[in-house]
């Protein structure tokens, strides 16, 4: 995956590719991350190659509404902060309609050893659709929600041990305890391009 992306990136002036993609002519969004790499890594999402041996959890291109991707892997589109038009320190740019939309170049990535690319899924504590926590108890998002670690018995189990593996802009891979990655005053600066904490945007306590 993170072949593919470095190869999306020679190819597209090294822009990212954006978390969602929309038609030409709306705002309804048709298309997330993973297809935008698929010319570079020809697989489906819901592939085996792209489940972590270690998630038990759903995986498929759909959760009951439109474009809403559940697997084991999940790209840092926004950064360290619970979606919202204000959440612009990732990979790719809010999914606001009312916001300009920007693609992200390789140039403003301050420290592409410390950034995290794509990582580990994890279930948000804060639910994307009425119902969606209760409709798919096992179903982690595509895009990673960076809210306070929590013992919440419907996220994913602990997997390669007690780490999630995670992938930085430079391509290498790291394994850190969940505990630690999403822990605000730890490592809320890898989450975000300028490599800055933003303790102004953090999410609240839980």
């Amino acid at each position: 995956m993170g072949l593919a992306i470095q190869l999306y990136l020679n190819d597209y002036q090294d822009y990212y590719p954006s978390v969602e993609y929309s038609q030409p002519t709306a705002q309804t969004l048709v298309w997330p991350w993973e297809r935008a790499i698929e010319p570079y890594y020809p697989l489906k999402w819901t592939n085996t190659a792209y489940h972590c041996p270690g998630y038990k959890g759903l995986i498929t291109d759909r959760l009951g509404y439109t474009n809403v991707y559940s697997g084991s892997y999940a790209y840092n589109a926004w950064g360290f902060i619970i979606n919202s038009a204000a959440a612009n320190l990732g990979l790719s740019t809010p999914p606001d309609p009312t916001v300009p939309k920007k693609h992200v170049r390789v140039s403003e990535i301050a420290s592409p050893s410390d950034m995290f690319e794509v990582g580990e899924s994890k279930l948000p504590l804060s639910s994307p659709a009425p119902g969606f926590i209760f409709l798919y108890p096992n179903a982690p998002l595509d895009y990673m929600v960076a809210e306070p670690f929590d013992l919440n018995p419907t996220n994913p189990s602990l997997r390669h041990g007690k780490n999630y593996n995670q992938l930085c802009c430079d391509s290498h891979i790291e394994p850190i305890p969940p505990a630690v990655l999403y822990l605000q005053t730890k490592l809320a600066s890898r989450w975000n391009r300028d490599n800055q904490p933003h303790p102004e945007q953090w999410p609240p306590a839980y």
